[in-house]
């Protein structure tokens, strides 16, 4: 199946669009472990579960991740649009 993604970050060897192609019955988590494969990014920190919302923001077809029942583990189906955010923080 193919998952279109949006970021605010490049994706290396998704910078064309396609998407990315998973199998069946693959899970957010899944998706989050190829996009970390390509990226170079961290999106579970070392011992951690879950996504820390003060890093990221994901959204499913444009609905927040956790607000699905299985969150990281949703299943995720052909064609489903996932935006993959980096939470930009002020500072001074």
């Amino acid at each position: 199946m193919q998952i279109r993604i949006e970021s605010n970050f490049v994706i290396t060897g998704l910078e064309g669009g396609d998407g990315l192609a998973l199998e069946e019955e693959s899970t957010l988590r899944q998706l989050l472990a190829r996009v970390e494969g390509l990226s170079g990014l961290d999106f579970f920190p070392r011992g951690s579960e879950v996504l820390d919302p003060d890093d990221w923001e994901v959204d499913i077809n444009n609905v927040p991740h956790y607000s699905y029942e299985r969150r990281l583990e949703t299943v995720l189906k052909d064609a489903d649009l996932v935006v993959i955010r980096v939470v930009a923080t002020g500072g001074g």
